[in-house]
C-alpha cells in the first residue's frame, strides 16, 4: 500500500472511531430517555405533539452535553457496576483523546509507513473500547427498555420497516 492509501486508511479508522464514540453518546441519551424522560412524562403529557416537543427538548438538552456530563447524568438515574463504570471511563478517555489530541500527538509517526500501521492498530483498539462500552450500556439498559414495551422483537420489526422505507 502506498503512503497516500495508508494515510486514507488511517483517516478512515479515525472516522470510524469517532463514529463509535457518537454511537455511545446516542446510546446514553436513548438510555436517559428510557429511565428519565418516559417515566417523568408518560402520565402528564396529553397529546402526541406535546410528547414530541418535550422529547425534542429533552434530547437536545442532553446532546449539548459532553460525554462526561452524559455519563454523570446516567449515574444519577441508575446504579452503575464497577465493570461498566470502568468501561465508560475508558471510553470517555479514548473519545477525549481522539477529539482533542490524537493527530497532534501522532504527527511524527503519521509520516512513516510503520507509524501509519501502528496508528491503524491503535485506532482499531479504540474502536473496540468504544463498542464494548456501548454493548455493555445496551445490556444494562435492556430491562428498562423492555419495561416500557421496547422488546427485541419490536425493535427488529421497526428496523426492518425503516430499512424498506415504511414509517415507524
Amino acid at each position: 500500500m502506498n503512503h497516500d492509501e495508508l494515510t486514507r486508511e488511517v483517516y478512515a479508522h479515525y472516522g470510524l472511531s469517532m463514529y463509535f464514540s457518537q454511537v455511545l453518546e446516542h446510546g446514553i441519551v436513548n438510555a436517559l430517555t428510557l429511565i428519565d424522560f418516559i417515566p417523568s412524562n408518560i402520565i402528564n403529557t396529553t397529546s402526541r405533539s406535546e410528547w414530541e416537543d418535550k422529547h425534542d427538548k429533552f434530547t437536545e438538552y442532553h446532546f449539548k452535553k459532553t460525554l462526561g456530563s452524559m455519563i454523570k447524568s446516567l449515574k444519577k438515574h441508575i446504579e452503575i457496576e464497577n465493570d461498566f463504570e470502568f468501561k465508560l471511563n475508558d471510553a470517555l478517555e479514548v473519545r477525549n483523546f481522539l477529539a482533542h489530541h490524537y493527530f497532534q500527538q501522532r504527527t511524527d509517526i503519521f509520516m512513516t509507513e510503520k507509524g501509519c500501521y501502528e496508528m491503524i492498530k491503535e485506532l482499531k483498539n479504540y474502536q473496540t473500547t468504544l463498542r464494548d462500552a456501548d454493548t455493555l450500556l445496551e445490556s444494562v439498559i435492556r430491562p428498562y427498555r423492555i419495561k416500557v414495551g421496547l422488546t427485541d422483537e419490536k425493535l427488529n420489526e421497526s428496523l426492518e420497516r425503516y430499512k424498506i422505507g415504511d414509517e415507524i
